[in-house]
């Protein structure tokens, strides 16, 4: 079987993209395990098809999330191997939509009854509630303001939160030029028992593993929020979830969201415990991996790196029955 994996593009110099070594263990590992792997840039949309044709993989795994089109729109690349009928690792490219836009997500969980903190929108000078009307600017402090459709801690600072207007107008000033959308949540972080949770999701259906971890920030500060240094430069910590009752609370929240939101084969939640009620706060629908805090929660089920990578690459193959199965051993 050949697999294809896209990575974006890297610029060491901008600082952008992603090592295409980071990928070449992985390329082993499958090798190991019978599976010939490509490794392959992203670049513009035309491009990407063009290569994608020319190896004719069998699956494809795909890092990368967008690509650009002929009009520099962005182009989901799950929704480009649907269009050519190819077989790919994750969920959808609906789910990955909505996952990325936090305030459809939290939109969407409300529907539904489940608890997230409340939330507003801000564009172009203009402040939406969560259910989408147009209001004043929220101000009953203290809130969060986050981008609205960017991931892994992106544009998150401890200047993130705000506390009174002068905050507020400061921190949208700075962002609005990077950010043409913002979402504005109520900042939960005051509490003094707050805890904060992530779940890593592998499998379908009856055979879904859910593995919640906590996160522990490794420095005290005033103001409680994990930032993307915090995570890459190692200010956080995780720990598998061993409390029985907290860790099925966890595990039954997040099978409830994986499933309103069809995520498949592998995809991480946050979760936060405020007051003694769990209030998700987003979810990651395309987790990069390998990742230190998917690897935490794996490590709560008893699988490292390899094992857990290997089960995501099996989920994904037990959803197409002409292709043949991978073991999952180490």
């Amino acid at each position: 079987m050949n697999l294809l994996i896209i990575t974006p593009p890297y610029d060491p110099l901008g600082g952008r993209g992603i090592p295409p070594d980071r990928y070449s263990w992985m390329i082993g590992l499958l090798q190991e395990n019978g599976i010939n792997s490509t490794l392959i840039q992203s670049g513009a949309c035309d491009e990407l098809r063009a290569m994608i044709l020319d190896r004719q993989p069998d699956l494809v795994f795909s890092p990368a999330f967008t690509v650009r089109s002929a009009d520099a729109s962005p182009v989901v690349i799950h929704r480009l191997l649907e269009e050519m009928g190819i077989p790919y690792i994750g969920s959808p490219p609906e789910t990955l939509e909505i996952a990325l836009n936090k305030a459809r997500f939290k939109r969407k969980l409300r529907l539904h009854a489940i608890q997230t903190p409340e939330y507003w929108t801000c564009s172009n000078g203009k402040y939406f509630y969560g259910d989408g009307h147009k209001t004043n600017c929220p101000d009953r402090f203290p809130f969060i303001i986050k981008p609205l459709r960017e991931g892994n801690s992106r544009g998150i600072s401890e200047k993130s939160i705000v506390w009174n207007q002068a905050e507020m107008d400061a921190r949208l000033k700075e962002l609005l030029p990077r950010y043409p959308e913002l979402l504005i949540e109520r900042y939960l972080g005051g509490d003094r028992d707050l805890r904060e949770f992530t779940v890593a999701m592998i499998g379908n259906d009856a055979r879904r593993m859910l593995m919640p971890a906590e996160l522990i920030l490794l420095t005290k500060r005033n103001r409680r929020v994990i930032t993307m240094a915090d995570k890459n430069q190692h200010g956080t910590r995780a720990e598998p979830v061993t409390e029985a009752g907290l860790k099925g609370r966890l595990t039954r929240l997040a099978h409830t969201v994986f499933k309103l939101i069809n995520a498949r084969d592998y995809s991480r939640c946050d979760v936060l415990l405020s007051g003694g009620k769990l209030q998700v706060l987003e979810a990651n629908g395309q987790p990069m991996i390998p990742d230190k805090w998917f690897g935490a929660c794996a490590r709560g089920a008893g699988m490292n790196q390899r094992q857990y990578c290997l089960a995501i690459f099996q989920a994904a193959l037990d959803r197409f029955d002409q292709l043949s199965g991978l073991p999952c051993s180490p």
